[in-house]
């Protein structure tokens, strides 16, 4: 079994066909400098490592507003235990929403679909069905998963893209035993701003 980095799944679902944040890696500040000047303001910097053992919501800043300020916290997120590198990021705005595949014993793949906030009765679905996924599981999946009446017909659209995807990415390559994603979407298209893939 194969588990790949953060950087390398992101990766692995842009050659897949997949929309996924502007990304670069860096490890010193001359990379952080040039990894600013490819992807600009603003931006999220992200501890990554395959050994990180801590707090998610310490590895991230995401309120990052000047290159000063990038410097000190390159610093403290390279002190974190496990970490191989910063991931800078663009900053994507929209509606957090979640998607995971595994594998059950008999080695079928079944889809798990999240959102990442309740709807307006305060409710959180989360929806599972066995691969292909097809529009009429779609429509189930988007009753189950108690989408918000906010989430518009543009976004609804967006969300279907990425379960369609994911379905013939996973069928493409059988290596796969799981893979997660962490997506946003807004009214114009979607971006991946978290993945990992586990191979094998």
């Amino acid at each position: 079994m194969k588990v790949l980095s953060e950087k390398r799944s992101e990766d692995f679902l842009e050659e897949g066909g997949f929309e996924v944040v502007p990304r670069d890696f860096c490890i010193t500040r001359f990379g952080l400098r040039r990894s600013l000047k490819k992807i600009g303001f603003p931006f999220v910097l992200k501890a990554v490592g395959r050994k990180i053992k801590t707090d998610e919501r310490s590895l991230i800043k995401s309120d990052v507003r000047t290159y000063t300020q990038a410097i000190y916290d390159l610093k403290n997120l390279k002190k974190i235990k496990g970490v191989e590198g910063i991931l800078v990021q663009k900053k994507f705005l929209g509606k957090e929403f979640f998607v995971s595949v595994k594998k059950d014993r008999n080695s079928r793949p079944f889809l798990s679909f999240s959102s990442l906030y309740p709807n307006e009765h305060n409710e959180k679905g989360i929806s599972s069905k066995a691969l292909p996924i097809t529009r009429p599981k779609i429509k189930k999946i988007f009753s189950e998963a108690k989408l918000s009446k906010n989430v518009s017909g543009r976004e609804r659209k967006s969300i279907e893209e990425v379960l369609t995807k994911v379905s013939g990415f996973v069928k493409k390559h059988k290596e796969i035993s799981e893979l997660e994603i962490k997506f946003l979407v807004n009214k114009k298209n979607y971006s991946i701003v978290y993945s990992r893939v586990i191979l094998g």
